[in-house]
């Protein structure tokens, strides 16, 4: 559970974020790039920026700056 967690310029390289509660999760310039399991819902209930890296594969929410 990372509810709320602040993951400001956090590296998970590696992470395994299956079924990860990341609501409210502030993922300011982290790097989730190689960050596994993740999915869009996981991302749509989190707080990330710009700056945030994500997986080729994944969009950035529309809530983000």
């Amino acid at each position: 559970n990372l509810n709320g967690v602040k993951l400001y310029k956090a590296k998970l390289a590696g992470a395994d974020l299956s079924n990860a509660d990341l609501t409210r999760a502030v993922l300011n310039s982290a790097d989730l790039g190689a960050a596994q399991g993740l999915a869009e819902e996981q991302l749509e209930s989190a707080i990330g920026d710009g700056d945030t890296v994500l997986p080729q594969e994944m969009s950035r929410p529309k809530s983000w700056l």
